[in-house]
């Protein structure tokens, strides 16, 4: 149990001296939680070198760390925190079974790691974030399969909140299609309709909250640090933003990027294109792997 626990929260290879000693603390404590995680979050392994950057961050982790280093004190509306946190693997209040998510390594793969970089990108630049259409009804798709659930949003259009789908398209059926018609007959229906249409009539009674962007000002950050030239504001974010430093020719690659934006070295806060400079040079930074650890 000690072990399974410091893995969470702090990393994979415990000291096996530390680690008898917080089972010990477990069992001394009668195993209440509380004291166990007291023994941990204040230990010195636990702020110590070999724990930086040993833990690959959950979607949740991922996102919520973004806006806290951005400033932020209230979630955004916009873009949706349940709809990019799904995209990265993490759909909440839906894990894959009892057990939860597996974490650790299992959240990066090719995919993931390419959507993880597109979430920052939306983040620092919403305005370019892909719009789903009905949105609020895609949970539904679940329970109906992709060609049952396209024909309920057609008639909830046209205002039909009763009909039967078709099992034909006017076409020959294909299997796939006769399958989730026969899935979808008797009680079935009854309940996949009515799940479609509460969604529907939620959205008609409470309309969705307008969107809110996340507001922050990277010039602001900079100009109150006392920065002026490239150098100093990539290394500044750098700080901020990673566990881990980005140094080399990584970091001159960064410097170059920002200085060739800008125009110079000097950062010009009267610039009507600094607060968009910055925010691709930020980009740059959470796209790097670094940024994907804690």
């Amino acid at each position: 149990m000690a072990r399974k626990l410091y893995r969470f929260f702090v990393r994979e290879d415990p000291d096996k001296t530390f680690e008898e000693k917080l089972s010990a603390s477990l069992r001394q404590h009668n195993y209440e939680i509380t004291p166990f995680f007291e023994e941990i979050f204040l230990s010195r392994d636990f702020y110590g070198p070999a724990s930086y950057a040993t833990q690959i961050k959950s979607p949740v982790q991922l996102v919520v760390s973004t806006y806290k280093k951005l400033g932020l004190t209230d979630a955004p509306t916009y873009p949706k925190f349940a709809a990019i946190t799904s995209g990265l693997g993490q759909e909440i209040f839906y894990p894959p079974n009892v057990k939860g998510w597996d974490g650790g390594k299992a959240w990066i793969n090719p995919a993931t790691i390419f959507q993880r970089q597109n979430v920052a990108r939306y983040i620092l630049f919403p305005e370019e974030t892909p719009v789903i259409k009905d949105a609020h009804l895609q949970g539904t798709r679940r329970l109906t399969g992709d060609f049952l659930f396209n024909q309920l949003v057609e008639m909830a259009e046209r205002g039909n909140l009763t009909d039967f789908p078709k099992g034909e398209t006017g076409m020959v059926a294909n299997r796939s299609t006769v399958s989730e018609t026969s899935r979808l007959s008797g009680e079935d229906f009854n309940l996949f309709r009515d799940v479609f249409n509460a969604a529907v009539r939620a959205v008609r009674a409470v309309p969705p909250e307008a969107p809110r962007e996340p507001q922050f000002d990277l010039g602001g950050m900079l100009r109150k640090a006392g920065l002026a030239e490239a150098p100093a504001a990539v290394d500044y974010l750098v700080q901020r933003f990673l566990r881990t430093p980005i140094t080399g020719e990584r970091r001159e690659s960064l410097v170059r990027f920002i200085e060739k934006q800008m125009g110079g070295a000097k950062i010009d806060f009267s610039s009507y294109s600094i607060e968009k400079n910055l925010r691709e040079l930020l980009h740059l930074i959470l796209s790097a792997p670094e940024y994907q650890l804690s």
